[in-house]
């Protein structure tokens, strides 16, 4: 693996980590600078630009305790010096807790992931997110 190939893959995994960990600052600035956009799995489904996906992601993140993901069958294509293509399945489990009843349950989902690139001033940002779920899953 090129050492590009191999920083565009710890963006993509210190994406998931801040995410596990609640890092919402380190979340943000793993996105491009400008024209962040987002298409998830989970509501509301239309197109999201970067404040919003990080408000929907910190809501997501914060509702999942002990959670859990794995990254399988990473594909990395570079397309330019400065932008790159990666796609992959996401598989996350963790157990939601309810609020009012104090209950928690187990949630697992695997997703298809596509993630477009941009470095910026040498680092790897995330330019665009596409999750879609695996067939016969649905939403947290």
């Amino acid at each position: 693996m090129s050492p590009d190939l191999a920083q565009i893959e710890e963006t993509i995994r210190a994406y998931y980590e801040a995410g596990r960990r609640r890092d919402f600052g380190k979340l943000s600035r793993l996105k491009a600078s400008q024209g962040f956009s987002k298409f998830d799995d989970l509501p509301p489904l239309g197109r999201q630009g970067a404040s919003e996906a990080l408000a929907y992601e910190e809501l997501a993140f914060s509702s999942i305790s002990d959670l859990q993901y794995e990254i399988r069958d990473l594909e990395i294509q570079p397309l330019s010096e400065d932008h790159a293509l990666a796609t992959f399945y996401l598989r996350l489990r963790g157990v939601v807790v309810e609020n009012y009843t104090f209950e928690g349950r187990g949630v697992a989902r695997e997703s298809r992931v596509t993630m477009v690139l941009r470095r910026e001033a040498g680092e790897w940002r995330i330019l665009h997110l596409h999750a879609s779920p695996m067939a016969g899953e649905k939403g947290v």
